[in-house]
């Protein structure tokens, strides 16, 4: 038996990375392993939930992963841990097609328990109703509880766990209103002060938590058999002993803080193949001898000017693309492969690796790649 659950919301921005941040926190302080999940392809929360615990996060994503793929990660990386905690996408029941894609199918999938989290700024008894139709609309998912996040006071709270009360919901408690609960945006880097900052958010996070949440109930109400059963009939769609002969390819891996946005189990499947090294479009000054190229994602576009004077390592980047290396790009970091980089409309055109040409790509609202 280990303690496991799913942290959703009824909305997007409810407060699911707040209280699985200051969960993790605490009880990694308290010496237990805990393994922390994702939902989706989100790649900043991962980056925030390594740090609570210390260990990498996996991420389980039911629009590129099968149902049977989920399994293996969700088990294979819980197996060495106390307690395996997930934590949802958006709304419990968004998916990208109704439901289809939701964390409530994960949790489904998993047998997992679910934690809701009630954004309660503006709310009073009436969330009553809400709680109740989140409990009765799909009769397959277990709802554990609640917890309210961002409570204004100890009357507001007695409302809100009344609320619990009458629609047969436990309450684990709340999260105080703390005016400063503001991560980095999306797009951002993460850097050595922001980390910083960051952890003292996670540390300030936990000690409300431990004084206003029943963790130790939400650990006794969440004990379930590990590992989760496969879904029958069973059918592995997924090679996990890979065999390249007896030579491993050389993999070299951009790994800084414009290129910091990877995928845990990628590193895992590459390291079976080749040799990894790690290397900064940043600050190395060349290209590591190598048979692969992998730029993760990230955010190259903030460090433009930095990128572009480092001429020799944009040179052998493209010579090992001319030469026919492979190379594996992700989100942002294909803006690096293009011929010039502009970070604002009319700005300075920074040159770049100049492999790709005649593309113009906008990367949100301020960042355009010209290839």
């Amino acid at each position: 038996m280990k303690p496991q659950f799913l942290i959703a919301s009824l909305t997007p921005g409810a407060g699911k990375t707040t209280l699985s941040l200051g969960i993790s926190r605490l009880l990694q302080q308290k010496g237990l392993r805990v393994q922390s999940y994702k939902c989706g392809s989100d790649l900043i929360d991962p980056q925030y939930l390594s740090m609570s615990t210390d260990k990498p996060v996996v991420n389980l994503d039911n629009w590129l992963s099968s149902p049977y793929y989920i399994q293996h990660l969700y088990n294979n990386y819980g197996e060495n841990a106390d307690l395996c905690i997930v934590e949802g996408s958006a709304a419990l029941f968004d998916g990208y097609d109704g439901s289809k894609g939701s964390c409530s199918e994960i949790a489904m999938l998993l047998h997992l328990p679910v934690i809701l989290v009630i954004n309660a700024r503006m709310a009073g008894y009436s969330v009553a109703a809400m709680i109740l139709g989140f409990k009765l609309f799909n009769p397959k998912l277990k709802i554990a509880g609640v917890v309210f996040n961002q409570t204004i006071s100890g009357a507001q709270y007695k409302y809100l766990y009344q609320a619990c009360i009458d629609t047969g919901v436990e309450c684990f408690g709340y999260i105080p209103y703390i005016s400063d609960d503001k991560f980095i945006s999306k797009h951002s880097a993460i850097t050595v002060s922001a980390r910083k900052e960051i952890n003292s958010l996670i540390d300030k996070i936990a000690d409300k938590i431990a004084q206003t949440v029943d963790v130790h109930k939400i650990i006794e109400s969440c004990k379930l058999i590990f590992p989760c059963l496969y879904m029958l009939p069973y059918t592995s769609d997924y090679d996990d002993d890979i065999d390249v002969g007896v030579k491993k390819i050389r993999i070299a891996v951009a790994k800084d803080v414009a290129f910091n946005y990877m995928y845990w189990d990628n590193l895992m499947k590459l390291s079976k193949i080749g040799n990894i090294t790690y290397f900064s479009p940043l600050y190395s000054n060349e290209l590591p001898k190598c048979d692969m190229l992998y730029l993760p994602n990230g955010v190259p576009e903030l460090f433009a000017r930095q990128i572009y004077r480092r001429k020799k390592m944009l040179e052998d980047i493209r010579d090992f693309a001319e030469q026919g290396g492979m190379i594996l790009a992700e989100g942002n970091s294909v803006s690096i492969l293009a011929s010039t980089l502009t970070i604002r409309e009319n700005g300075t055109a920074y040159e770049m690796a100049s492999i790709f040409h005649s593309i113009a790509i906008q990367l949100g609202s301020n960042y355009i790649v010209v290839m």
